[in-house]
């Protein structure tokens, strides 16, 4: 956990330019290598309001599914809410040791350095006194007054407001909406799409990713694909969490793994 979160003014006393050190300083585990790189863009520096805008989007999850989704640990969602009373990402942070062991038994070598990373948000989320309770689809719709939309948008997969963003005019059109309520889902979504512009850290830039079955294949090495999601691996950040023993395990030249990873 990093010792600077906790500070008064912390955000405002950071510099003009975040390097990895200071995020670290700041933030603790909350951001990895790999992490680092992505929001970088492989630069090894980002702005200051850059850094600030990615924290924020990590404190103002939505629910505490759509934060363990940012984590890739959203399987745990039932298991949290319903066995461990967890309501916000902060209530973590204070389950006892048999909570915590119990949350960790199952998980795969990969998941478990992502739940390192859980903890230190959770704990970092905890020292700065940030204890917000997730803001659920249904508080969006209530604050629009539109509530007697709800069953209609979980019907289409909608789980929180963000997902509002990827549908289309013609997906709306069984909700029957009447005309005021058109007019207010109308202002609605033309403010949360405001929002995820503001909350957009990469900038004015966009960087592609490739899945990790055509990265793998590109490689000719679609033939781990399988020990890879053994492992949890299911995108190309989680490879980054992969230690060198489960690399051995491959059955590949471990130095030649660790050129492509």
């Amino acid at each position: 956990m990093g010792q600077g979160a906790s500070q008064p003014n912390a955000l405002e006393r950071l510099p003009d330019q975040i390097n990895e050190a200071t995020a670290v300083q700041y933030a603790g585990k909350c951001f990895d290598r790999a992490d680092w790189e992505t929001i970088s863009a492989g630069t090894g520096t980002v702005s200051k309001a850059t850094f600030i805008t990615t924290v924020n989007i990590r404190n103002y999850a939505p629910s505490l599914r759509a934060w363990l989704e940012f984590w890739r640990l959203d399987e745990l969602t039932e298991w949290l809410e319903d066995e461990l009373d967890v309501i916000s990402p902060a209530d973590i942070a204070d389950l006892d040791t048999n909570a915590l062991a119990k949350t960790t038994d199952h998980l795969k070598p990969v998941q478990k350095s992502h739940w390192v990373k859980v903890m230190a948000h959770a704990q970092f989320l905890k020292a700065i006194n940030f204890d917000k309770p997730p803001s659920p689809l249904m508080l969006w719709l209530e604050s629009w007054r539109l509530q007697r939309l709800q069953p209609g948008l979980f019907a289409l997969g909608v789980d929180t407001k963000e997902d509002i963003v990827d549908l289309e005019e013609h997906d709306i059109v069984p909700l029957n909406m009447r005309l005021l309520e058109q007019k207010r889902w109308k202002a609605a979504t033309d403010g949360l799409l405001d929002v995820i512009r503001h909350f957009d850290f990469s900038e004015d830039r966009k960087y592609a990713v490739p899945s990790i079955g055509i990265w793998l294949n590109s490689l000719r090495l679609e033939k781990i694909r399988g020990k890879l999601e053994e492992y949890g691996a299911y995108e190309l950040a989680d490879l980054a969490d992969i230690d060198e023993r489960e690399l051995a395990a491959l059955g590949r030249s471990e130095t030649g793994l660790r050129l492509v990873f």
